[in-house]
């Protein structure tokens, strides 16, 4: 049989997760996306225009620099969940103690 505290324990267990699983995704995204974006475009810029690997060296560094920054914002955004989530699990395991 369940108790409500572990009822409780369970389902912040689970919200734990499901943020883990976000910012995984997310991130990956974020890095993923960009760089093969990058690389695809200025590979064709360098054919285009006979510059091998100029182009190619200055998109990836341009797409790098774009995904640092958007994960710094996002490594923020999800900085502020995980800490709301933290404070709340602090409340609702509050009432559980004795004394």
């Amino acid at each position: 049989m369940t108790t409500e505290k572990e009822t409780v324990q369970k389902g912040f267990q689970r919200r734990y997760m499901l943020l883990a699983f976000s910012v995984i995704g997310d991130f990956g995204a974020t890095l993923a996306i960009p760089a093969v974006l990058g690389a695809i475009i200025g590979s064709r810029l360098d054919t285009r225009y006979g510059t091998e690997p100029w182009l190619l060296i200055i998109c990836l560094v341009m797409t790098a620099s774009f995904s640092a920054f958007v994960v710094k914002r996002r490594a923020e955004q999800y900085g502020k969940k995980y800490q709301a989530l933290v404070d709340e699990e602090k409340k609702d395991m509050d009432k559980f103690k004795i004394g």
